[in-house]
């Protein structure tokens, strides 16, 4: 598994639409053989089912066992300088509604537009950037940053941003 394949079963579980290869690229700005290697990978990881003629589908409850239980060993997080980015983890608005403000210190995704300034955060790939811009990103936004609280939270955030997770994934519209 590499990075944008997490990405690649957000988008295609979370933002309903008969994609194909083309339609990824185009919304994730990576390349057509980047999206089909992608998609051949989350097939063999058993994330992403594809029958012949019909749109692809991804099993909410395997990607919700890989992302919380997998992904923060496979794409551990490396806290960087402060800089300017896009608030994740415990900075992103929704969360702090649930926490004690100024508890932690803020997360971001490091962009040169960012209107956050805290710690960098490297995203999980730099496609993720180009697809919560996009119509639906907001859902994709909301997954990565309970993604990212699973990777470095402590425990009651890792079991908010699990079943916070669990319950976007389970209710998708795809």
């Amino acid at each position: 598994m590499k990075s944008q394949d997490v990405i690649y079963a957000l988008v295609v579980h979370l933002v309903p639409r008969a994609w194909t290869y083309p339609s990824i690229s185009d919304f994730s700005g990576l390349s057509a053989s980047q999206s089909h290697m992608s998609c051949k990978r989350l097939r063999e990881a058993r994330l992403l089912r594809q029958e012949p003629g019909e749109p692809w589908l991804v099993s909410a409850a395997n990607l919700t066992e890989f992302l919380t239980y997998g992904v923060p060993y496979v794409f551990p997080v490396t806290i960087g300088e402060p800089t300017w980015g896009i608030p994740t983890a415990y900075a992103a608005p929704f969360v702090q509604e649930g926490f004690v403000p100024g508890k932690y210190d803020p997360v971001v995704w490091p962009t040169a537009d960012g209107k956050v300034q805290g710690n960098a955060l490297d995203p999980l790939h730099a496609c993720q950037l180009t697809c919560i811009d996009k119509p639906g990103g907001d859902s994709i936004y909301r997954a990565l940053v309970c993604i990212d609280l699973l990777r470095m939270g402590q425990s009651r955030e890792r079991a908010w941003a699990k079943d916070t997770l669990a319950e976007a994934l389970r209710h998708a519209k795809s």
